[in-house]
C-alpha cells in the first residue's frame, strides 16, 4: 500500500473543541507549488472523496475566512472581544513558514518530515517529498484506499446544568442565535476551513490566555449599567425591572427561594426606583408587586432574560457563572464568587 514512503507516528494532543480526529491534513513544501495549484484547482473534488471515507480534508492553502467567524470566537474566548476581522488573513497575520510550524506543534508532532498526509485519527505522518502532480495523484489514490471508514464523534459543547430549573429558559430568539453560532462552528470543522485559522486562533487565545482570567470581573457602574469588564467592558444590557431584580440576587450571594421573594419587596422597589426613569409611583409599585406575587411566574420571565442576555454573547463555560439559577424548590443565586464583583 503505502509502503515505499516514509510513515513517523505521533502522540496527538487533546484538541477539545478544536477537535481535527477525523482530519486529513496536507502540509506543503515551499517546492511543491504545482501540487498545491493542482490542490486549489480540484479541492471540491478531493475533499468529496475523502468525505465519502467519512473524512474531511484540510490542506494548509491561503483563502478568505468568513467574517462571522469573529462572532464565533468571540462567543467561546470573550476575553478577545477586540480581535478584528483583519487579523483572519493567513498571510497578513503570521509568517507562511510558521503556519506549518504552529499546526504541526498544536495537534503534537515533533518529528523532522516537512511536507505529506498527516492522518489525525492515527497520529501517522506520511512524508511526501515529491513535486510531481502525477505521483501526488498515486499518493492520494493510496491515501483514500488505505484510510478506513471513520464516524465523527463532535464534542458537544457543555449542556445545561441537570438541577436547574427548567423554568429559567432561554428566550427563543436567544436560542437562535447561540444555535446559529455553534452551527458556524461545526461547519468550519466539517468544511476544513478551521483549519486555517487555528494558527492564529491559537496565538490570540495564548495571548488572551497569558493576559487575563477566564472569568470576568463584573462592574456595576454608577448609573447601573452592567459590564464585563476583563472582556472589553462588553455590556450586559437588560431592561429597568431586569436590571433590579439581577440586582438583588447579586446583593444576596446566599440565594433568594422566590417563593419568600416577597420578603424582598422593599428592597427590590428601592432598587428600581433608582434606575427607571418612570415617573408614575403607582405604575412602578405594581411592576414590583407583579414580580413577587407567588400566585404567578412573572419572576421566571425576568430570570429567563437574565439568563439569555448572557448566554446570548458568552459560551456556557462563562455564562453560568453570571446569570440567576437553582434547582427547583432551592433558593436562586448568582454563582459568581464576590470578589469578581465590582460596583
Amino acid at each position: 500500500m503505502l509502503d515505499f514512503l516514509q510513515k513517523e507516528n505521533f502522540v496527538v494532543n487533546t484538541l477539545n473543541y478544536y477537535d481535527l480526529h477525523n482530519h486529513i491534513l496536507f502540509v506543503f513544501d515551499e517546492s511543491q507549488t504545482e501540487i498545491k495549484e493542482y490542490v486549489t484547482n480540484n479541492y471540491d473534488d478531493i475533499r468529496l472523496r475523502f468525505t465519502l471515507k467519512e473524512k474531511v480534508f484540510s490542506p494548509l492553502l491561503e483563502k478568505n475566512h468568513p467574517r462571522d467567524i469573529i462572532k464565533v470566537i468571540n462567543y467561546y474566548y470573550p476575553s478577545i472581544q477586540s480581535i478584528t476581522v483583519s487579523s483572519f488573513n493567513l498571510a497578513n497575520s503570521i509568517l507562511k513558514r510558521d503556519s506549518d510550524y504552529i499546526i504541526k506543534d498544536f495537534i503534537g508532532y515533533k518529528g523532522g518530515i516537512k511536507s505529506g498526509f498527516i492522518d489525525i485519527e492515527s497520529g501517522v505522518f506520511i512524508e511526501f517529498k515529491d513535486t510531481s502532480v502525477e505521483k501526488f495523484k498515486e499518493l492520494l489514490k493510496e491515501c483514500l484506499n488505505h484510510f478506513g471508514n471513520y464516524y465523527d464523534f463532535d464534542d458537544m459543547l457543555p449542556g445545561e446544568y441537570f438541577g436547574a430549573d427548567e423554568n429559567i429558559k432561554v428566550d427563543s430568539v436567544t436560542l437562535k442565535e447561540i444555535e446559529a453560532i455553534e452551527a458556524k462552528f461545526y461547519e468550519l470543522k466539517k468544511s476544513g476551513q478551521f483549519l486555517h485559522i487555528l494558527p492564529i486562533l491559537k496565538k490570540h487565545i495564548e495571548e488572551a490566555e497569558n493576559a487575563t482570567s477566564t472569568i470576568s470581573k463584573l462592574y456595576i457602574s454608577e448609573d447601573f449599567k452592567i459590564y464585563l469588564s476583563d472582556y472589553n467592558n462588553l455590556e450586559i444590557k437588560l431592561t429597568p425591572i431586569t436590571k433590579a431584580i439581577y440586582l438583588l440576587f447579586l446583593n444576596h450571594p446566599e440565594g433568594i427561594l422566590l417563593t419568600e421573594l416577597w420578603n424582598y419587596k422593599k428592597e427590590l422597589l428601592n432598587l428600581y426606583l433608582k434606575i427607571s426613569a418612570k415617573s408614575d409611583y403607582n405604575q412602578i409599585t405594581k411592576s414590583i408587586e407583579d414580580v413577587v406575587n407567588t400566585k404567578n411566574n412573572a419572576i421566571y420571565v425576568h430570570l429567563s432574560r437574565i439568563k439569555s442576555a448572557f448566554k446570548k454573547v458568552l459560551s456556557p463555560k462563562y455564562a453560568d457563572y453570571y446569570y440567576v439559577d437553582g434547582p427547583k424548590l432551592a433558593p436562586k443565586k448568582i454563582s459568581l464568587d464576590d470578589s469578581y464583583i465590582v460596583r
